[in-house]
């Protein structure tokens, strides 16, 4: 007999408690001042005098447009460099006519094109992983066979991944 009664308080004291929870989750005060002021036992009456900018910082909605556009996410990642030159005169045109035959044979991939003196250097793409990148060179290698050479994965602190 003592079981049923404490199985029977048990039962009723965790269904009070998702009972309080589920109300209490579910219901999202809309501005600053419905959330300070609401009636009912062991309540004061709070007055506030704010400027609505306030209410629009604290309780933004996104628009639905907003929530379905993905921003960019960065992280360190891998790149593949298509070529690398210290010749003042050459390796600036020899990066650009890189970059224009990469663009031409795969528009979708990205390119980076960098002079930290008194090196160009010519990077691709946006690899999470270095399985991913090294495919992608042993493609660029075969597609460029005079570029052979010059065609490796190298580490990137920043990478685009979306």
């Amino acid at each position: 007999m003592k079981k049923l009664i404490t199985y029977i308080i048990l039962v009723l004291s965790v269904a009070t408690n998702s009972y309080a929870q589920r109300y209490y989750f579910n219901h999202e005060p809309q501005t600053l001042e419905e959330s300070l002021s609401q009636k009912g036992y062991n309540y004061g009456t709070v007055t506030i005098k704010a400027d609505q900018r306030l209410n629009n910082l604290l309780y933004y909605r996104k628009t639905q447009a907003e929530e379905q556009k993905i921003e960019n996410l960065t992280c360190k990642g891998f790149r593949i460099r298509m070529y690398s030159g210290n010749s003042p005169k050459v390796s600036k045109t020899e990066a650009l006519e890189i970059e224009n035959l990469i663009k031409e044979d795969f528009p979708e991939i990205p390119t980076y094109l960098d002079f930290v003196a008194p090196f160009w250097k010519l990077h691709i793409g946006n690899y999470s992983n270095y399985q991913e990148a090294t495919k992608m060179c042993n493609i660029l290698k075969e597609k460029y066979p005079r570029l052979r050479n010059t065609i490796f994965v190298v580490k990137e602190d920043e990478v685009i991944i979306l």
